[in-house]
């Protein structure tokens, strides 16, 4: 999401970049931790999720009191990052959700955006969620969808080499 992100945030030309790369590399850190806290219960509630029953925030929020956004953006205060990264980390499942600047809310648009394209390319811990269409959030951004995938495997594929 990471990469993704920054990738975007290049390609729409805003000087944005290294925030989204953060924004992207931290903005699910709460699901980690819930998966920490409430150990199976979380990993079968992920199991069991059905995207097309709601938001994941309201059933987290049902089930858990909490959800991920909460704790992500509470572990990114921690670590004093930057309040505009707050913000994106924070509404990263509906950045029309929360009130901010046209910089706040671009920074939370692009987060959302390459969550949603990882998520199709089935990096997520939600597996058992179809992957989703990403056209309208693509032509929301003025992105070419199939350039923007095939400009992240290949960086994937190059980090990957470069690791081992």
């Amino acid at each position: 999401t990471a990469t993704f992100a920054e990738l975007i945030a290049k390609r729409i030309a805003t000087p944005l970049a290294e925030e989204a790369f953060v924004s992207g590399l931290f903005h699910d850190v709460g699901q980690l931790l819930m998966a920490n806290i409430f150990e199976t219960d979380y990993t079968d509630f992920l199991a069991m999720f059905d995207p097309a029953e709601g938001s994941i925030e309201a059933a987290e929020r049902e089930k858990f009191v909490l959800c991920h956004p909460e704790l992500s953006v509470e572990a990114v205060a921690m670590w004093k990052l930057p309040a505009r990264i707050q913000f994106a980390v924070r509404h990263h499942e509906n950045p029309a959700g929360g009130r901010s600047g046209p910089e706040f809310l671009a920074l939370a648009n692009i987060t959302h955006a390459a969550d949603r394209f990882a998520d199709r390319l089935g990096f997520t811990l939600n597996e058992g969620d179809p992957a989703p269409d990403c056209a309208e959030i693509a032509e929301q951004l003025s992105l070419d969808e199939g350039l923007i995938c095939r400009e992240f495997e290949h960086q994937f594929t190059a980090m990957r080499a470069s690791v081992g």
